[in-house]
């Protein structure tokens, strides 16, 4: 029997999606925060996050997005799943800026939260987890400081940690693994 992770109204899901890609072509015209092609960028990662969400057992309530960038892996969640909220963890200022943007708009600002700063120093709190476990996603990550070295000096490091990548010209989502 096939499992009912979440239910969209298809209207409340397309004013999302396109609130959303109209603001990134807005930005992206000066600021360059996302590809030239955003209708397909927002598809594959929406497509990425429907097959994350099948494989995932149960559909987390609240994501934090890590090195969050545009937002475009995971502001789709917004539509897919009407109840979850996103944090972006994003240190550079014009990407936390595009993103502080959006979550002002009524349909995100309930559901978004920007933190403009390195993971490794946000706190739980300041993201609402407290002591509770998190489901954290993260692409890309540059620096001086491997991945891992990051999240060790986190206070995620025990959380569920996803890696958000491309293969074959498509996005996926494949669990972590901290050493």
């Amino acid at each position: 029997m096939a499992r009912v992770l979440f239910h969209v109204k298809q209207s409340h899901s397309m004013g999302l999606k396109q609130l959303y890609i109209d603001r990134a072509r807005a930005w992206n015209s000066t600021h360059r925060i996302l590809g030239r092609d955003i209708d397909s960028i927002v598809a594959q990662s929406e497509e990425a996050l429907k097959n994350w969400i099948k494989d995932y057992e149960s559909l987390p309530n609240a994501v934090i997005d890590v090195g969050a960038g545009s937002g475009v892996g995971t502001v789709p969640l917004l539509w897919l799943n009407p109840d979850v909220k996103i944090y972006f963890i994003e240190p550079d200022v014009k990407k936390a800026a595009f993103l502080l943007s959006l979550s002002r708009e009524p349909e995100f600002k309930t559901r978004t939260k920007v933190v403009s700063e390195r993971v490794e120093l946000v706190s739980r709190e300041t993201v609402g987890l407290g002591q509770n476990p998190g489901v954290l996603l993260v692409r890309a990550f540059s620096g001086d400081k491997s991945l891992s070295e990051v999240i060790q000096k986190s206070q995620f490091k025990n959380d569920v940690w996803f890696n958000f990548d491309t293969k074959n010209e498509s996005f996926y989502y494949s669990p972590l693994k901290i050493s």
